[in-house]
């Protein structure tokens, strides 16, 4: 049976065989449709999901993830999976290939203007009308999804290609969620393949004409952004308030996280409205010793688009997943260190005026931070001499050396 007619809505109550199969309460056929790939986020008429029809402990555990990192980033686990057998290697400028551990953010005092770098190279000179999105999206799924699927399983590589093609045919850019949360090892090839562009372009100044990093995935990666970023179906998605994210890492690996640091997500964030699912995703389980819980607990003070709240979009519902977006600033305002998990506090510094009604760029930023919550008083004061000394039409960019000193 192929996945259209698997989620078929039949009218009139606009039921997939799903809806059926769980107000029946059929654990066989729930189980089969769902390895089959059945899609979890379609609604009835009732708006009901699928999961939301389940009566019972045993069938609602049928629906959730198996075996998830999402809300944790395990050091361990963020290698090449086997997944995902393609390299691309870097012959151009000496970096090393896909077998190297990328960062999903950078701390430095000046990470809010290399936020206000990347969202205003995303930015586009029109609105993402219906032949910007048919654009877009096929660049996606062309230029990234087929090449970088080439070596999926059949069941993984049919599932995430059928949605982008969905997307494409359909024009509904709904289906990249879906996408995004059905499948782990695609949204971890993705954010590695982001933060991997962020460190060629930072430390060497690469383009994608003469690296093959960038020239393998930095259109369809920015094209993703750009719509999660900029379409206008998502800004009802738009989220303010505190979300949670846990973090499972040999401890020495975050000593750079201090008080006072300023630091941008590289990568799509995963996070949860809901503490307690972060916290289960924050246990050390079988890590070895070495390893330490943090726990994060991001406060979001601006609702245009630095998180959406994909919770009823998403194919978990029961994640109450918010998507932090990629190139957000955020201060650490607290750490609290514990035997067996150290809380992180990290408050949004909204980035204002990016753009002037006349599309020229007026480099500001809103401090959301008390003085008392800062170690050095004038870090946002420095951020702020040097976005304003920032030649607003050059972006620089160094050949051979980084552009400020940046942990990785």
């Amino acid at each position: 049976m192929k996945r259209k007619e698997i989620d078929f809505q039949c009218p009139p109550n606009n039921e997939t065989a799903l809806h059926v199969a769980t107000r029946k309460q059929n654990k066989e056929i729930i189980r089969m449709l769902l390895l089959y790939g059945a899609q979890r986020s379609l609604r009835n008429a009732d708006g009901q999901e699928a999961y939301q029809l389940a009566e019972t402990k045993e069938i609602k555990d049928l629906f959730k993830r198996q075996n998830s990192f999402r809300f944790a980033f395990l050091h361990s686990v963020c290698k090449t999976t086997p997944l995902f057998q393609q390299k691309i290697k870097c012959e151009s400028c000496s970096l090393v290939n896909d077998d190297t551990f990328y960062e999903w953010e950078l701390i430095d005092r000046n990470a809010s203007q290399k936020a206000l770098r990347f969202r205003r190279e995303l930015k586009p000179s029109t609105s993402i009308n219906k032949k910007v999105l048919k654009q877009k999206l096929y660049s996606i799924k062309k230029g990234y999804i087929t090449a970088r699927l080439q070596d999926a399983s059949v069941a993984d590589g049919e599932r995430i290609n059928d949605y982008f093609k969905r997307a494409l045919f359909q024009q509904d850019p709904h289906y990249i969620i879906t996408a995004y949360t059905i499948c782990q090892n695609f949204s971890e090839l993705l954010n590695k393949d982001m933060a991997r562009n962020v460190i060629h372009d930072l430390k060497n100044g690469c383009s994608k004409f003469s690296c093959d990093c960038l020239y393998s995935t930095e259109d369809g990666t920015k094209s993703i952004t750009n719509i999660l970023l900029h379409h206008s179906t998502f800004q009802q998605f738009s989220f303010k308030g505190e979300v949670y994210r846990g973090i499972v890492v040999p401890k020495n690996i975050l000593d750079h996280y201090k008080v006072g640091s300023c630091i941008i997500t590289t990568t799509f964030l995963s996070t949860s409205k809901n503490p307690a699912v972060a916290q289960v995703f924050c246990d050390k389980g079988s890590v070895n010793s070495t390893a330490h819980s943090f726990f994060c607990i991001y406060e979001i003070l601006d609702n245009n688009r630095t998180a959406l709240d994909i919770s009823k979009i998403s194919e978990f519902e029961d994640e109450d997943e918010v998507l932090i977006l990629p190139y957000s600033a955020f201060l650490i305002t607290k750490i609290e260190e514990g035997q067996e998990t150290t809380k992180i506090y990290l408050k949004e510094q909204c980035l204002k005026n990016m753009f002037g009604s006349d599309e020229s760029q007026e480099h500001s930023i809103k401090s959301t931070a008390c003085p008392m919550e800062l170690v050095d008083s004038n870090l946002l004061d420095n951020m702020s001499e040097i976005l304003l000394q920032e030649d607003d039409n050059i972006r620089p960019r160094s050949k051979t050396t980084p552009i400020l000193e940046t942990y990785f």
